[in-house]
């Protein structure tokens, strides 16, 4: 039971950092796209920089709301006991 609910909690943690990677990537895509584009059409260079710090709390945050999300989930799957949910082979 333990292991269930260690699996579905580091299940959606993961799901949580998987999604802040690809937030942040995206969001630094867009501002290289965005400030091409400025560039192009009004002469103004920006320099898109990925602060650290505020990055690194955006993800650190994302994984524990990601995490503290699956605790319902995980405590359901903790109380169900395995042997009943498994199927017979036959």
């Amino acid at each position: 039971r333990g292991r269930v609910f260690g699996l579905v909690l580091t299940e959606s943690a993961l799901l949580g950092l998987a999604g802040a990677v690809l937030g942040v990537g995206l969001g630094v895509a867009g501002c290289v796209l965005v400030a091409g584009a400025m560039q192009a059409r009004l002469g103004l260079v920006l320099e898109p920089q990925l602060l650290s710090r505020w990055t690194l709390v955006v993800v650190t945050g994302t994984i524990v709301m990601a995490a503290c999300a699956g605790i319902v989930p995980a405590v359901r799957a903790y109380r169900i006991p395995v042997v009943k949910s498994l199927a017979p082979l036959g």
